[in-house]
């Protein structure tokens, strides 16, 4: 997997995120859901508790949030790409996807937050 430009292509998705070029639809509460006339493209934040011995004895827990992301070719279906952040070799596209996730969630809250100001003032 190239890292450099798979990272490029996220920094995209997430600035065209940004601009409202692309609309992200949720899902699920940790899923979003991008469709055009020939992808579909989803997001996923998982969060993982797992358990970590601290030195000098005794456990702590932590947890760990990962991310899946799909890109299916339409109408076909077909899985085309899947990043799992899990996996060892994807671990350095984290933070891009985390970045991906974090302007979807912030861009739909806006988007509910002009809705219930045009509401109120409608109102």
């Amino acid at each position: 997997m190239n890292t450099a430009e798979l990272t490029a292509y996220i920094d995209q998705l997430r600035a065209d995120t940004k601009t409202g070029k692309l609309k992200w639809k949720k899902s699920n509460p940790t899923t979003f859901i991008f469709k055009s006339a020939g992808a579909q493209l989803s997001i996923q934040k998982i969060q993982q508790t797992r358990h970590v011995a601290v030195v000098g004895g005794g456990i702590r827990r932590e947890t760990v949030e990962n991310y899946v992301f799909q890109a299916f070719e339409l109408p076909s279906g077909t899985l085309k790409l899947t990043i799992n952040t899990t996996d060892k070799d994807a671990a350095a596209v984290t933070n891009p996807l985390k970045n991906l996730y974090e302007a979807i969630t912030g861009t739909l809250d806006q988007e509910g937050l002009d809705f219930l100001k045009h509401v109120i003032e409608g109102a």
